[in-house]
């Protein structure tokens, strides 16, 4: 698992590349919230296009990242889900906690 940072017009990027899963969402979850706890951006956006495959650890690692944001203040939006790995929100019903945008620029969009 490699995630990808950037920082834009104040909200953190984040783009993980390879399964959601097992070891490889705990790599996410932590690299998340140390960067999150090192950058001001108070708004977030996880691009998930480069995920493959999201299991319930991965759900939980999203989970603590959108948690992450709201306890700076902000938010936290999901974009670019393949349908391979929208299976785990479509069965725990967690579309009802995180909004799930198209793509990237829909979800900087929701955050303005």
């Amino acid at each position: 698992m490699d995630v990808q940072f950037e920082e834009r017009d104040g909200v953190l990027i984040a783009r993980p590349d390879g399964e959601l899963a097992g070891q490889g969402a705990e790599r996410f979850r932590t690299l998340f919230k140390e960067r999150a706890g090192r950058s001001a951006c108070t708004l977030g956006v996880v691009d998930l296009s480069g995920v493959p495959q999201l299991d319930s650890v991965g759900l939980g690692a999203l989970i603590s990242a959108l948690r992450s944001m709201i306890q700076k203040g902000g938010d936290l939006k999901l974009c670019a889900v393949r349908p391979s790995a929208r299976l785990i929100f479509d069965i725990t019903r967690a579309q009802n906690i995180f909004d799930i945008l198209p793509a990237l620029d829909d979800a900087l969009d929701a955050l303005r």
